[in-house]
């Protein structure tokens, strides 16, 4: 059994978007949710976020991936 830990900006990842995000989340045994309970907190994130374009690009890292995040 492999063991991996999600950080926020996969969670949010994958109740927006889905793709790999959601397919990790789906295996997730320790909380077992049903699909519909992941479509109801996804619905729910969305109602309350707001999603943001940053105007300006940081360049913190070397790894651009960490960058988008930090």
């Amino acid at each position: 059994m492999r063991r991996v830990t999600l950080d926020t900006n996969e969670y949010v990842s994958a109740l927006n978007g889905g793709g790999k995000a959601l397919r990790v989340l789906h295996m997730a045994e320790k909380f077992d949710w049903p699909p519909y309970d992941l479509l109801a907190a996804r619905h729910r994130i969305q109602m309350i976020a707001r999603i943001v374009e940053p105007k300006e690009t940081l360049g913190i890292t070397e790894d651009e991936p960490d960058n988008r995040i930090l």
